[in-house]
């Protein structure tokens, strides 16, 4: 009988390296798959510079596209960045089912829109970033439409900024309000408009429906 349970033990242990052995390898092909995937894609960031996808169909305006987009990279390379573009529209699985391309300009300088000024000479200043945006015909790599992402604009002057850092800052108010105990140091500026995935989205989506979508 310590035999028979000894060997069922065996067996089951077997049962459970082999299951994990196979959740393993399982992981890799996904990873694998993945990570074809998304080499076949990028293939179509050719259009980004103004080269012409190999095998990629025509772009017939009026019609349904299937889009891929991709962000310039400080390396000078374009990766995919599908969570710029709306969910809502269709997105190529691979380059050659690609009609368009959008392709997402690093954010501009930022520009000021505001200077909020304080009591003892103190200055801060507002910025909004821009970014380009260009829609490419995949097949031919010749440019659809351009346009720029304008973020919302960050919070108005506050009227209290904190001064100085190391918790040992004080705080100064904008022009017009009574004087508080000023500091040594330039208060930090307000925070910029990031154009980031949610801005993005939203507004290419605004501006670009009739273009991708039937």
């Amino acid at each position: 009988m310590a035999e028979k349970t000894s060997s069922a033990k065996k067996w089951i242990g077997f049962g459970c390296l082999g299951v994990v052995v196979l959740s393993c390898v399982g992981m890799i092909v996904l990873m694998v798959v993945a990570s074809n995937a998304v080499a076949g894609i990028d293939g179509a960031s050719v259009a980004c510079a103004g080269q012409p996808v190999p095998g990629a169909p025509a772009y017939v305006p009026g019609g349904p596209q299937r889009v891929l987009a991709f962000q310039h990279q400080e390396s000078g390379n374009w990766s995919y960045a599908g969570t710029l573009f709306p969910h809502e529209f269709p997105d190529a699985e691979s380059a050659e089912e690609a009609t368009l391309v959008a392709c997402f300009e690093p954010e501009s300088s930022a520009v000021e829109i505001e200077t909020c000024n304080y009591h003892g000479g103190y200055v801060v200043r507002r910025y909004q970033f821009h970014r380009p945006v260009r829609v490419m015909a995949a097949s031919t790599g010749q440019l659809v439409r351009e346009m720029d992402i304008t973020g919302d604009a960050p919070a108005a002057c506050p009227e209290q900024v904190a001064t100085g850092g190391g918790g040992g800052g004080v705080s100064v108010r904008l022009l017009g309000i009574p004087v508080a105990t000023l500091g040594e140091e330039d208060p930090a500026p307000t925070e910029q408009d990031q154009v980031g995935s949610a801005v993005s989205a939203r507004v290419v989506g605004d501006a670009l429906r009739d273009l991708v979508l039937p």
